[in-house]
C-alpha cells in the first residue's frame, strides 16, 4: 500500500508556477504528469495535448471545490449519513493522494466498497474502460443480492 504523508500541494508546484506565468502548455504537461494516464508528454497525441492545453483553466476553476472542500464533505458525520452502497475506484498507479482520499472516504461511507484497477492511473475509466465496467458490474451484482 502506498503512503501519502504530506499534502499533495507541493507535488503541484510545477503546475501552479506555470499557471501563474501564463504558460498553459507547461501547466497542462505538469498536470498530465501527475494525473494523466502515465504516458510521457511527448507520447500524448497532438490533438489530446492541445485539448488539455485549451481546457487546463478548468483545473484552476474547480480547484476550490476539491482542495477547499466547498461542500463540507469532510465535516464529521457528514458522509456517515449516506445510506446507499458506494463504489470507490482508483488506478493502482494513481497519485498517492487518490489512495488517501479513497481511504478516507471508505472510512466515512458506511456502505463503501473499493476496487483498485492494476496498471491504471487516475484516468482509469478512460484508459481501462473494460476493467472499470467489470468493477462496476461486479459492484451492481453484489448489491443486487443483498
Amino acid at each position: 500500500m502506498k503512503t501519502c504523508t504530506a499534502p499533495s500541494l507541493q507535488d503541484h508546484q510545477g503546475f501552479e508556477e506555470a499557471w501563474q506565468r501564463g504558460d498553459l502548455e507547461t501547466a497542462a504537461r505538469e498536470f498530465s504528469r501527475l494525473w494523466g494516464d502515465g504516458r510521457p508528454w511527448q507520447d500524448v497525441p497532438e490533438r489530446a495535448k492541445q485539448t488539455m492545453i485549451d481546457k487546463i483553466g478548468m483545473i484552476k476553476a474547480g480547484e476550490h471545490n476539491v482542495i477547499g472542500d466547498r461542500y463540507g464533505f469532510s465535516k464529521p458525520g457528514r458522509l456517515a449519513a449516506v445510506d446507499v452502497p458506494v463504489l470507490l475506484i482508483e488506478g493502482a498507479a494513481s497519485h498517492l493522494s487518490a489512495e488517501a482520499v479513497n481511504t478516507a472516504l471508505q472510512h466515512r461511507l458506511p456502505q463503501a466498497q473499493r476496487r483498485v484497477i492494476e496498471d491504471a492511473g487516475h484516468m482509469v475509466p478512460i484508459t481501462h474502460a473494460a476493467k472499470t465496467a467489470q468493477a462496476i458490474d461486479g459492484f451492481w451484482q453484489g448489491i443486487g443480492t443483498q
